[in-house]
This record gives C-alpha cells, sequence and structure tokens, in this order.
C-alpha cells in the first residue's frame, strides 16, 4: 500500500504545525490513522481508524478535523450537520475570534462553517462523543469578554443567551449555559473572572455575595480582588488573606504571584521559603530578566492551582 506521506505533507503541513503535539495523522489511500498519547501518557496511546468516504477528496485540516468532499470528520466521528465545502479548523485562522488565540491548542479543536461554531466536547481523547457537540450560530455569536486569561475562560453569547467557555486541562473547551438571569445589559465585569449581576458579585459560575456599588477593585485580571479594606482571594469560595494590604501587590505578568512586606504569595497562599515557587518569586518582583523558557515555566506555574 502507498502510503501518500509527500502530498500529505506538502499539503497540510500548515495545518499539522497547529496539531496538538500528542496526535499524529497518518494518511494512505484507503485510510486514515489517527494516534494520540494523553497529556503526562496517563492514559496512554490510542489508535483509531477513519476510512472516509471519498479518500481521494480528503484533507486534515488540523486538531481532530478532516473533511472530504461529502463529509467532515471529528476524529473517525461524523459532524452530519457540518458543510464540508466551507468547514475548516478555527486555529487556521488567527485573525477570526482573536481572543482564542492566547490558547491555540484549545482552539484547534473548535471548527466552523460559514454557518456555525463547532465547540467539540471535553470527554476522551479520540472520538466517540460527537452528539455532545456545542454548536453556535456564527450570525450571533459574539465574543463578550476574556474572563481569566491565565486558566482560560471567556464569556460568549450566541442568539439571546449568554455562555461560558473554559479551559480544561488538557486544552479542551468545556461550554457552560450562564444562568438564564444573566443579560449582557446587566453585567459589569470587574476582571480576573469576577463580575457584578446588579449589585450580586459573582466569580464564573459561583454567585458569592451582595456588594456596595464600586467597593470592589480587581488587582490587574488576577483572581486576587479587595474592597479597599482587605484582600480576597476565590478558590472554592472567597477567602480573606492575611496579607499586609498597604504593602499588597500583584505581579502583572504572573498574576498568580502577590506581595506584601512579609510574604510572597501563590495562586493566595504563602509560599514557603523552602519551596522553589519562593526563587521564582524573589525573581520576578526583583525584576530580574526572564528569559523564553523560564517565561512559559512560571505562567504554567501560575495555571497549575486554578
Amino acid at each position: 500500500m502507498m502510503i501518500r506521506s509527500i502530498t500529505f505533507l506538502l499539503c497540510c503541513l500548515p495545518v499539522l504545525l497547529q496539531a496538538q503535539s500528542n496526535l499524529s495523522v497518518e494518511v494512505t489511500d484507503k485510510y486514515v490513522r489517527f494516534t494520540s498519547t494523553s497529556a503526562f501518557g496517563l492514559r496512554g496511546t490510542r489508535t483509531q481508524i477513519l476510512r472516509p468516504r471519498d479518500i481521494a477528496t480528503f484533507k486534515y485540516l488540523g486538531g481532530p478535523f478532516s473533511k472530504d468532499k461529502y463529509q467532515v470528520y471529528y476524529y473517525t466521528d461524523i459532524l452530519q450537520e457540518a458543510d464540508p465545502a466551507s468547514f475548516f479548523c478555527l486555529a487556521s485562522q488567527e485573525n477570526l475570534y482573536q481572543e482564542f488565540n492566547l490558547f491555540p491548542r484549545m482552539k484547534s479543536i473548535i471548527g466552523a462553517d460559514e454557518r456555525a461554531l463547532y465547540f467539540m466536547p471535553t470527554f476522551g481523547s479520540i472520538g466517540g462523543y460527537v452528539e455532545h457537540v456545542t454548536k453556535m450560530d456564527r450570525k450571533t455569536f459574539g465574543m463578550i469578554s476574556v474572563m481569566d486569561s491565565i486558566s482560560g475562560c471567556y464569556l460568549v453569547k450566541n442568539n439571546d443567551s449568554l455562555y461560558f467557555i473554559t479551559r480544561d486541562m488538557y486544552d479542551r473547551a468545556n461550554v457552560v449555559p450562564a444562568d438564564a438571569d444573566l443579560k449582557e445589559k446587566h453585567l459589569k465585569l470587574l476582571g480576573g473572572g469576577y463580575y457584578l449581576k446588579g449589585q450580586l458579585l459573582c466569580y464564573l459560575f459561583s454567585p458569592i455575595y451582595q456588594v456596595k456599588p464600586g467597593s470592589m477593585q480587581v488587582y490587574g485580571q488576577s483572581k486576587y480582588i479587595t474592597d479597599g479594606k482587605r484582600v480576597y482571594y476565590y478558590k472554592y469560595k472567597l477567602e480573606t488573606l492575611p496579607v499586609d494590604y498597604k504593602t499588597f501587590k500583584v505581579h502583572p505578568v504572573y498574576n498568580a504571584f502577590a506581595m506584601d512586606k512579609n510574604h510572597y504569595y501563590l495562586n493566595g497562599e504563602e509560599i514557603s521559603p523552602s519551596f522553589y515557587s519562593y526563587e521564582v518569586a524573589k525573581e520576578i518582583f526583583g525584576n530580574m530578566p526572564v528569559g523564553p523558557d523560564k517565561h512559559r515555566q512560571y505562567l504554567r506555574m501560575c495555571m497549575e492551582n486554578y
């Protein structure tokens, strides 16, 4: 069997570069093999075979998406309602919905055609769950806000409803409908995932409590928030931090890190001097230059406990 590897590479190199790093795709003259290794190898390696309806017109689009002239595929499943002629992987369009560019791997599992956006489910590493896809009308879809640029959370609208799109630990998109009474015109965004619904302070899907207008301020798009007297941090609930308010500050780039005159903090917890993160905090708050590798590492540290 002749493998069309040369032709496939020449045609699909741009989208191959955007495919998830744990996914390999092999196209032959009869079938397509998807091999997926889960993050950290925790679930091992899984292989599935797709036999497209028309292998001669088959095209790999990036991420889990491919198509021929008859059908669109999500790994080995068929996206029945998708239009093959206009369908593309969103990661191939950098100028479209640019807010998603913050997380290229998550963007690579969002598909689109001229009518709709397709947000693929969070379940499983390959196939089998296409019936859970969330479909949104491109004519009415709109990005309201990047709620959290570290953990990856967006507030979007579709028709008359609002949705949260969150990124999970495997860089997949999870679509959660907002409360039916949450309307864009009644919404005041504070940053860092916090917002006011009237006078009710909320963090993403969770209501917290009623506050006075103008009393709550977020530190630089982080999860640290203050009422002007105390500093709080949202974990499973809004927790008061035992910090020195007057000297407290949050790092402008690695905003899970904070400090006051006595201590360093990471994700709302005091850092022990024996921890590696303590040295990181000293480095970044000391305004020492951070190279590209360390920059990526420190961003991952900020995301670990979100």
